[in-house]
């Protein structure tokens, strides 16, 4: 028996040990998941910023540019208020300087008519016609001129028209001067010699008698 053993031990190849294929590599496990995710996950983060980025900027220039038109339209808008009061206070100047204008040109024409006016140096004392010589005359006289012309050849001429004022007066009666004809008679003779010494007919717009007095010596 021990013999049967020994050749069957000696006949029965021993088997050799079994041995499992290797596995391959598993690919899209979960370590390449994971790093997958991480990947998009990081890009997904870049874009947000930047999208995020682009979104501020976009919205502060949209802001500034909002701010900048109102602005500019205020600066429009305040101008052309600004120009229209210039426009209005220099209209209402115009205005102003019309209303002066015509003050100056009436307070002109007063001064061109106050100088027209011509009053003697020394008041007339004329004895009247009078047989006792005692009927006397105390008068001032004044000429208004018809013009600025008229009042020049007034003042030239003064003597001659006061020597005519004396020839004229002289030779009236306190009978003919009395009462508002007579006197009103003798302005009326009175223009006619002036404007015969100054030769210059309607020169002469009125005589006043500034004062007259009839006196007796």
């Amino acid at each position: 028996m021990a013999k049967k053993a020994e050749a069957a031990e000696t006949t029965t190849p021993a088997r050799a040990p079994e041995t499992k294929p290797e596995a391959p590599p598993q690919v899209g496990g979960k370590g390449m998941k994971s790093k997958i995710f991480m990947a998009v996950g990081i890009f997904a983060l870049v874009g947000v910023s930047v999208a995020g980025g682009w979104f501020i900027g976009h919205s502060k220039s949209s802001d500034t540019a909002a701010q900048t038109g109102s602005s500019t339209s205020e600066q429009v808008v305040s101008d052309t208020a600004a120009g229209g009061e210039k426009t209005e206070k220099k209209a209402g100047g115009e205005g102003e300087k019309g209303e002066k204008g015509e003050k100056g040109e009436k307070g002109e024409g007063k001064a061109e008519a106050a100088d027209l006016f011509f009053d003697f140096k020394k008041s007339f004392v004329i004895n009247l016609l009078d047989p006792t010589a005692r009927q006397v005359v105390q008068m001032s006289i004044q000429i208004e001129a018809a013009s600025a012309e008229a009042k020049a050849a007034i003042e030239k001429n003064e003597v001659r028209l006061r020597d005519a004022t004396i020839m004229l007066v002289s030779s009236k009666t306190l009978a003919e001067l009395q009462g508002s004809g007579g006197l009103e008679r003798m302005q009326n003779e009175l223009r006619t010699r002036y404007e015969g010494v100054l030769n210059k007919p309607n020169s002469i717009k009125d005589i006043k008698y500034a004062d007259l007095v009839f006196l007796r010596q």
